[in-house]
């Protein structure tokens, strides 16, 4: 099990260095107003002092903030395999949900489920819905950032796991920028383990494949309720056909949905 104490968050610690600032721009405000009152002053001043110290220690710290990836990436992920020269791992708490790397492109996202949500719900699928319409929490993770050399290449990267060591031979799924290659996925062979950005669960079209797999299931479900009655209790043939003509419109819509909402420009992964 992971100990989560040993994660840092930058954000938490950015949040201490502002209270603390604030609180030095509080005292000295203090001091500045009650200069007659020497021994309280002293004590004010004290603790700005230590405030300082520790705003300079934090400062240390949050110079280490890793660079956030690229999401999603902009240039086709290519393979790169070889030996580790060098690694480095920082455990620290992220977040990659869609809001955080592309506002605007969340915004667009955003409309677009709710537009989803909507025909989904006009056309009967209640549960597609309700999942389309939840509302994004900020959720954190904690993750490895990494970073070193492989065949004499700086690279760095976000990754969930890891249990990388120098001299390892790995390959990894990257671009290239500035020199240096931006990891997205790390294998280790000779364990047989794969170490992903945090919130990568499975590539584009499989994702897709299993949307529109759920919704059809979704949309199945209420005609076959539909249809029995008409079977088991002397409806006519007429509204059998009107629900199997019904069922053949609305699952093309369903699907045309399930495209809008996921899909995004395709990224190749080159060898």
């Amino acid at each position: 099990m992971n100990n989560r104490d040993e994660y840092i968050s930058f954000e938490y610690l950015k949040s201490i260095k502002n209270d603390l600032e604030t609180s030095i721009e509080v005292n000295s405000k203090w001091v500045s107003e009650n200069e007659n009152n020497r021994d309280e002053c002293i004590n004010v001043l004290k603790e700005n002092e230590e405030s300082h110290k520790e705003i300079s220690r934090l400062d240390e710290i949050i110079l280490r903030e890793p660079i956030p990836s690229e999401l999603p990436p902009q240039k086709s992920l290519i393979k790169i395999s070889g030996i580790l020269d060098d690694v480095n791992i920082v455990k620290c708490i992220g977040y990659f949900q869609e809001q955080e790397y592309n506002s605007e492109a969340f915004k667009n996202h955003e409309m677009n489920e709710q537009v989803g949500a909507l025909l989904l719900s006009i056309i009967g699928n209640v549960a597609g819905s309700a999942v389309t319409s939840q509302s994004k929490v900020r959720m954190k993770d904690y993750c490895d950032y990494i970073s070193g050399k492989i065949n004499g290449r700086e690279f760095r990267g976000w990754l969930g796991k890891t249990n990388l060591h120098v001299g390892d031979y790995v390959e990894m799924a990257a671009v290239e920028e500035n020199n240096e290659f931006v990891v997205y996925a790390i294998a280790k062979p000779e364990n047989r383990t794969i170490s992903i950005i945090p919130r990568c669960s499975q590539g584009l079209d499989a994702y897709i494949k299993n949307t529109r797999r759920y919704i059809r299931i979704f949309n199945a479900i209420p005609f076959l309720f539909m249809s029995l009655g008409p079977l088991f209790y002397g409806g006519s043939l007429k509204i059998l056909l009107f629900l199997v003509l019904l069922y053949a419109l609305l699952d093309p819509v369903a699907y045309a949905i399930s495209s809008r909402l996921e899909r995004k420009n395709r990224r190749k992964i080159m060898s």
